[in-house]
């Protein structure tokens, strides 16, 4: 959970530039951790900006990645401050399993995975089963179900009677479009 706090401040920070800066290669490789105390595994460091992109860049497509960390949108090489949330949720994910992400089974095109029972730093079930759910959240396969900002990401993880779905609509209408959801 401190990891996961201290990348998406290092998050809010980079997606807050104009344009936003976007990562596009987080994975644990690209993490690194200073000393670790009792209670704390050590600052986190997010480093080899190599792939780094603002949003506003055009001409030819670069698609840049790790396979089981990269989300599917940047597959067709787009990304959004979103894809390095889908990056780090599968980092994480992986530091609780110690499955690389490709190697985990996949409904939907969703990656299935239960974490909750593994996370001891949160005494409720409650809490636990929220991490969970955040998680599943990170690393929605679809970019408008998946969450949308470091800042939502870091508040939703911390409140436990924050119901994810309440911050942001799961579903995006087509703009123009008389559906109603």
């Amino acid at each position: 959970r401190a990891i996961a706090t201290q990348l998406l401040e290092v998050l809010i920070y980079l997606h807050g530039h104009q344009p936003p800066v976007i990562h596009r290669d987080i994975k644990p490789s690209n993490i690194l951790l200073g000393p670790a105390t009792d209670r704390n595994p050590g600052q986190a460091y997010l480093v080899d900006f190599g792939s780094v992109q603002t949003t506003h860049q055009e001409g030819t497509i670069t698609i840049v990645g790790t396979y089981g960390y990269m989300p599917p949108e940047q597959f067709s090489g787009k990304a959004h401050p979103a894809s390095d949330l889908y990056s780090l949720g599968a980092t994480l994910v992986y530091l609780l399993i110690r499955l690389h992400p490709a190697d985990l089974p996949v409904k939907r095109g969703q990656m299935e995975f239960e974490v909750s029972y593994l996370i001891s730093d949160l005494h409720s079930e409650g809490l636990r089963h929220l991490m969970q759910n955040w998680l599943i959240y990170l690393v929605h396969p679809s970019v408008v179900q998946r969450l949308m900002s470091a800042r939502l990401a870091l508040d939703t993880s911390a409140d436990e009677n924050l119901p994810l779905q309440s911050k942001q609509r799961p579903y995006a209408k087509p703009l123009g479009h008389r559906t109603k959801l």
